[in-house]
């Protein structure tokens, strides 16, 4: 076969199976000794199958440019309704043999929006896509005791306040004590969140989404942007140093674990560390400031115990 021809049967297979989800007709493109390299999907051709029978049914490929060059094929194309939360713009190179696709290897990404983009250009065809965030929630499970047996108090999923001043920043307070005693989940409800610092001998557990920035400082009206800081995050809000740094020290000791992104700490001095997803920092009130310098969110937790 000829490369115009590889690449006309790959574009027809991809459609078969990926949109019109034709199971039968797309054995007809795939050997049965199908090669896969790519880590997202098991082995052989029932392991692509399967991946896709167990797919949403919204999803759906785009074909963008396709090139030949004899046996193998590379199509830039786009996965959408997946079910994650951003589509997959992929790289997918084909080798063809005796008339079948015979072998894979694929480069994923999440597709960025144009705010996240440093070179400005879309990813994929001539647009950015337009990415329909869901309120982002968090689990929180609480134990304790019932008629003197440990048991669920509650289980259930805390809505983040998503920030109207700094886009993509995002706070969720998921828990606050008093001491180590037991507490009832009504109970804390009742105090959060009357403040974002732990009270004395207490804790506080929170989550922050940082957005990605290319400055330190958040764009917008500062006096604005302050005021918002000080309803949502009382206590802390006025630890921040003047001039946009974010440069802040609060009299805790916390617990900063890293879920999800990249961060950059940075302390006195200019001194800089480069944090990545389940990296861990033990803060002693020290003055500090959180960048995001990444290209994407970044998510963190905190236990802050009070002094």
């Amino acid at each position: 076969m000829s490369a115009e021809a590889n690449k006309a049967l790959v574009l027809e297979a991809f459609d078969t199976l990926f949109n019109q989800r034709d199971y039968v007709a797309a054995q007809r493109f795939w050997s049965s000794n199908y090669i896969q390299h790519s880590a997202h999907i098991a082995p052989g051709r029932e392991g692509l199958f399967d991946l896709i029978r167990n797919a949403p049914a919204e999803l759906r490929y785009e074909p963008g440019v396709a090139l030949a060059d004899e046996e193998f094929v590379m199509v830039h194309g786009r996965f959408s309704g997946t079910g994650l939360p951003r589509d997959w713009v992929a790289v997918d190179i084909v080798r063809i043999a005796d008339g079948l696709l015979a072998e894979h290897w694929d480069v994923l990404q999440d597709e960025a929006t144009r705010e996240e983009s440093r070179s400005g250009q879309p990813m994929f065809a001539e647009a950015f896509a337009i990415v329909e965030k869901a309120p982002t929630t968090h689990r929180r499970i609480v134990t304790g005791h019932r008629d003197g047996a440990s048991t669920v108090l509650s289980d259930e999923r805390r809505q983040a306040y998503a920030f109207q001043t700094v886009e993509g920043f995002e706070q969720t307070y998921i828990w606050a004590t008093k001491g180590i005693t037991e507490a009832h989940p009504d109970v804390v409800e009742a105090v959060l969140p009357k403040s974002a610092i732990p009270v004395p001998e207490g804790s506080l557990v929170q989550i922050v989404t940082f957005p990605p920035r290319r400055g330190d400082a958040p764009s917008g009206d500062p006096a604005t942007i302050a005021q918002e800081y000080r309803e949502r995050l009382p206590g802390l809000a006025e630890t921040f140093e003047p001039g946009g740094s974010m440069m802040h020290t609060t009299q805790t000791l916390d617990y900063a674990i890293l879920l999800d992104g990249e961060l950059w700490l940075e302390l006195d001095g200019g001194e800089t560390v480069h944090l990545l997803s389940g990296d861990i920092v033990i803060q002693q009130a020290t003055r500090h400031g959180w960048r995001n310098k990444g290209s994407r969110p970044a998510t963190i937790a905190f236990v802050m115990l009070g002094g």
